[in-house]
């Protein structure tokens, strides 16, 4: 929250088989890296980098992706601190008001 909302995040993701053994499923990343063709653009964030590397155990397969995400301030700075800073400096001049105007 230091940074909100010019902040970026890092979201890690494991997939792993948790029933069965490596001889049964074997995950392993792609050559290519990963295949970011079907991404969706969101209004809220950016997708900086995303990294694919094998986390196997010896008996257990697992695959793990992190993904660099930056937040998008432009929501927030037009529905929040702008109205919150507009409306602060018109609050000083509830000062420049004569007493009698009631």
């Amino acid at each position: 929250m230091t940074y909100f909302p010019f902040d970026t995040q890092t979201c890690d993701i494991q997939l792993a088989t948790w029933s069965s053994t490596k001889d049964h499923i074997y995950i392993q990343p792609g050559e290519d890296g990963f295949n970011i063709e079907y991404f969706e653009t969101n209004a809220n964030w950016d997708l900086l980098s995303v990294s694919t590397f094998d986390s196997s155990d010896k008996k257990t397969s697992a695959l793990s992706f992190q993904l660099v995400l930056k937040r998008k301030p432009v929501y927030f700075l037009v529905n929040f601190t702008i109205p919150i800073v507009l409306l602060s400096v018109l609050n000083m001049f509830v000062f420049a008001l004569p007493c009698e105007s009631g």
